[in-house]
């Protein structure tokens, strides 16, 4: 070995034995140079990895800009840094900007715990996603006159693409939101791309277009199997997928995260995906005083995966698959509901005693502690009920993003002090689905007070209500009440949507009461978007003392409910 190489080995060791109490590495001591443009991946990838196993390490980014370049990182293919095997972790950025050089994902927690990570600005030098204005279409191509900030070749692959108002530069109201529809992409002037459709589609000249690039896949920070992670002033602009995601995690708390586009550019987007993706999680999410603006998808969305059950070998073991290759199977002692595909209601719970993994094959043999119930046939699903966290998110906001505001399928959950403004869906979604996504569970003890939704639910993706709960079955069909339970929607400000403020259907013991309704139902595109508030087999609900204006606004009981159970009681304006 050479000398300097030996020399460097030597002083990065005695960095990392530290003083007893804890460990500290600055990553320019072990070659990581800010503001140089140069890639910084081995420097700083070469102190994790001899890391790797100790405990109380504290890595330092002293102020400044840090490069990363995809495909650099032998530990983590195309990832930044990879954080693997540290129990108390601190990754501490001092304000410092990491910028990632091409389709990577930024920081990826494996197999920690007691991790924070503070104080970052996480960007993309070239964005995901280009926008332009269309010139010309003919419902088979486009040109589009891509902002020079957004260089184009011509040959980038685009991955979905969708119509923005070019005076508001907010999700088109009701217009195009197309996944998986162009073929190729030709540049035929400087900076006209050409889009050859795969089917017929129509826009119109002078419309403004997003065109995602990438849109799944490479997230600005990822944590998969770790116990204990948080995250303190972050900011991420952009990333080829979703901000900050959590998988089979335990115990999350985020506090001033922001993902927005970077001010004083003319990007309209930022990331690509969710802003946070929660999936499969256990013990405790918290998400407090955090800033989403302009996502591709939904702000929050915090959900499992329903096992359905292909083949059943005994009465206490099943063989199941997840949609989406998800391979991660319960762990031994959690516990299960078991949930009939078409009804999404439960009979009862057991434990697991035992799973197999058969990668290949993508399934999984899970063996239970209890027998199957009567009834329960190959086709139904385990939900899981320890990957039902319970969920926290107070004081934040929610702006202008394509999708839904915030997506809820877990258990004892409270949602408070937030500020939803210009979702193009609804602002709360409640569901479960056997459906498409197969993403559970049935809620329970859902609180939602003290919000303000303005202009949400507007768009190519909007659903009955502002306040969206439902749940869907293999069938298509709208299950019966008591698939979700407890909701309790209290003291909240609607104001200005097109279809109905409050939407339920599928649930039981709801409470909607001391709320404003502030101008709904004011374009509705569905015959329950006249109503102010909808509700579709439902049963013991109370709505009581609210405002609707102006007077006189409606209240629905639709199909499927138990109107000896319903109590309408001290409200204004019906």
């Amino acid at each position: 070995m050479r000398p300097e190489v030996m020399l460097s080995l030597a002083g990065l060791f005695l960095l990392l034995a530290g003083p007893a109490c804890g460990r500290q590495v600055v990553v320019t001591s072990v070659g990581a140079v800010p503001d140089d443009g140069k890639d910084d991946t081995a420097a700083v990838q070469k102190a994790l990895d001899a890391a790797r196993g100790t405990g109380n390490l504290t890595l330092v980014f002293p102020p400044g800009r840090y490069d990363f370049f995809s495909n650099r990182n032998g530990a983590g293919g195309k990832t930044a840094l990879l954080f693997r095997d540290l129990d108390g972790l601190e990754v501490q950025g001092n304000a410092s900007e990491i910028v990632c050089h091409g389709i990577m994902a930024g920081f990826a927690f494996r197999n920690c715990s007691n991790v924070l990570l503070r104080d970052f600005v996480f960007d993309y030098e070239r964005p995901p996603f280009s926008v332009g204005e269309v010139l010309a279409t003919d419902g088979r191509t486009m040109v589009v006159k891509v902002w020079d900030e957004f260089p184009v070749e011509g040959g980038e692959e685009v991955q979905a693409f969708m119509e923005y108002d070019p005076a508001t530069r907010t999700p088109l109201k009701r217009g195009l939101d197309v996944y998986n529809g162009v073929s190729r992409t030709e540049l035929v002037g400087p900076q006209l791309l050409k889009l050859y459709l795969k089917r017929e589609i129509w826009s119109r000249s002078g419309r403004l277009l997003i065109l995602r690039h990438q849109v799944y896949g490479c997230n600005a920070v990822s944590f998969s199997e770790c116990a204990g992670a948080a995250l303190r002033n972050v900011t991420i602009y952009t990333c080829p997928g979703m901000g900050v995601t959590a998988q089979a995690v335990s115990d999350i708390d985020i506090r001033m995260l922001s993902v927005r586009p970077r001010p004083g550019t003319n990007r309209i987007m930022s990331t690509t995906a969710d802003a946070t993706h929660f999936n499969g999680c256990y013990g405790r999410i918290n998400v407090q005083d955090c800033y989403f603006e302009g996502m591709g998808d939904d702000a929050v969305n915090v959900h499992g995966m329903y096992h359905v059950v292909e083949k059943i070998l005994d009465p206490n073991t099943v063989v199941t698959r997840c949609r989406n290759d998800w391979l991660k199977p319960p762990r031994v002692g959690d516990v299960v509901e078991f949930t009939d595909s078409e009804t999404l209601l439960s009979s009862g719970q057991s434990t697991v005693l035992d799973v197999e993994l058969n990668g290949r094959a993508k399934r999984h043999r899970i063996r239970l502690k209890d027998p199957l119930p009567a009834g329960f046939q190959e086709g139904d699903a385990l939900g899981i009920v320890s990957w039902a966290p319970s969920l926290r998110i107070a004081g934040c906001t929610v702006k202008n993003n394509r999708a839904r505001g915030m997506l809820i399928q877990t258990r004892s959950a409270l949602v408070e002090r937030n500020r939803f403004i210009g979702s193009s869906g609804a602002a709360l979604h409640i569901t479960c689905d056997l459906d498409y996504w197969t993403e559970s569970i049935s809620t329970r003890d859902i609180t939602i007070r003290n919000n303000t939704f303005e202009d949400c639910n507007y768009g190519a993706a909007m659903t009955g209500g502002v306040l969206h709960v439902f749940a869907d079955s293999r069938s298509k069909s709208r299950p019966p009440a008591g698939v979700h339970r407890g909701i309790v929607v209290e003291g909240n400000t609607f104001r200005r949507t097109d279809n109905s403020a409050v939407f339920i259907s599928s649930a039981s013991d709801v409470v909607i009461r001391g709320n404003l309704i502030d101008a709904a139902c004011a374009d509705p595109t569905m015959e329950s978007g006249r109503a102010a508030v909808y509700l579709e087999n439902v049963s013991g609900a109370r709505i009581l003392r609210n405002t609707f204006r102006p007077a006189p606004a409606k209240v629905v009981l639709g199909h499927g409910c138990d109107a000896g159970s319903v109590q309408i009681k001290g409200n204004r304006g019906l």
